[in-house]
């Protein structure tokens, strides 16, 4: 029996890499893998979030308390990184600032990993890869990264999470035994810049439904954390230029996160209480898909949302902006609106809820295009590597 390890910052609060996470290790269970995760962020365990197996062995690993000083220092630093740049040419202080200041959860992240003997460990994520990556060198099991986000918002953007750790993860990233991405225009990518050959693994379906959509209620419904990368400050925005023509349709928008209070605000401020709900997190996603009629992804970039998987399980048309990953797996069932165009957006909102036969097409288009995120396929991808 193959034990298979995933390091992530946590599988139970909102996020898509969350959900993501969870689905794999569930059918890695089901096919007679041994499954752990480590958690670098402790959050209350709560299986019935995303369904997580029992089976799944959970190991919390945090910043001890003599960490803490070493953290704050640290988080100065790389936010003097992140807005100016200073320290983007100096890999060995970027290490230290970003990967290698906590020693005691390093120390007992690879004494874990060495005691359990896993075949391979995994991080999800650009950041946790880069750290395994780093720790290679004591640890006996295979290591792969996972990135979950698009090359363009971790490298390319000027606020891109990892813009000024390119040298790093140039440096790091071929020292992994894999490296895997979610779309090929970013297995191109990372082949162009690092000269690197990464797989190429589509996120997989969260779940499955027999029922679809209807298209008959006048609800949107946008799903993701509370944060400025969603962009659901502009689609509010959006949406109150769209009332302006047709005020009988609602936005709901299901999160949780920092942004609440200044989404609510926002809300208010627009006179839009009675068609815009910030719905807190929910165990059945699906009954709110299935009362939408239209998906909206308002995100300034994105790897390959699960939402939108989601979304087209549920036979859900998309209005989105033009992220590469939408334009290579979306293109068939939604409207990609030029990034940032936000009249443009609230345009598609109001030509897509007032013509019934495009509509009805995408929906119909969207249902065929979740076939190739199923479970399966996306297994025996997986089946390849391990």
């Amino acid at each position: 029996m193959k034990k298979i390890c995933f390091l992530t910052d946590s599988v139970f609060n909102i996020g898509g890499v969350q959900r993501c996470v969870t689905v794999v290790a569930n059918e890695l269970i089901a096919l007679g893998y041994d499954v752990s995760i480590i958690c670098l962020d402790r959050y209350p365990i709560d299986y019935k979030l995303y369904n997580l197996s029992k089976n799944v062995n959970i190991k919390f690993i945090y910043n001890e308390e003599n960490d803490k000083i070493k953290f704050f220092w640290a988080k100065v630093f790389r936010k003097l990184n992140r807005t100016k740049g200073f320290f983007s040419k100096n890999e060995k202080l970027l290490e230290r600032i970003y990967y290698t200041y906590c020693k005691n959860r390093n120390f007992e992240l690879v004494k874990y990993i060495e005691k359990n003997n896993f075949d391979v460990v995994i991080g999800a994520g650009g950041d946790l890869s880069v750290l395994l990556a780093i720790l290679k060198n004591q640890i006996t099991a295979k290591t792969y990264g996972w990135q979950h986000s698009s090359c363009d918002s971790y490298f390319v953007r000027n606020d891109g999470k990892f813009h000024y750790q390119v040298s790093l993860f140039k440096k790091y990233i071929p020292k992994l035994d894999k490296y895997i991405v979610l779309t090929k225009y970013d297995s191109n990518w990372i082949k162009e810049q690092f000269g690197y050959s990464a797989n190429c693994i589509y996120n997989p379906k969260s779940f499955y439904t027999n029922k679809i959509s209807d298209l008959k209620e006048k609800n949107f419904i946008a799903v993701g954390r509370y944060d400025k990368v969603k962009g659901f400050d502009r689609l509010i925005t959006a949406f109150s230029k769209f009332v302006k023509k047709d005020s009988s349709w609602k936005l709901y928008i299901i999160g949780e996160g920092k942004m609440y209070k200044k989404l609510k605000e926002q809300i208010r401020s627009l006179s839009l209480e009675n068609n815009v709900f910030l719905i807190s997190k929910t165990n059945n996603i699906i009954h709110y898909y299935l009362k939408s009629s239209i998906y909206l992804l308002s995100s300034y970039y994105e790897g390959l949302p699960m939402v939108l998987i989601e979304a087209c399980e549920c036979g859900l048309p998309i209005i989105s902006y033009d992220l590469p990953c939408c334009k290579e797996q979306f293109n068939n069932c939604s409207l990609l609106i030029s990034n940032g165009n936000i009249d443009a957006f609230a345009d598609a909102m109001y030509k897509l809820t007032h013509d019934a036969h495009l509509l009805h097409k995408l929906g119909k288009e969207a249902k065929i295009n979740s076939n190739k995120y199923d479970i399966s396929k996306i297994m025996k991808e997986w089946m390849k590597i391990l």
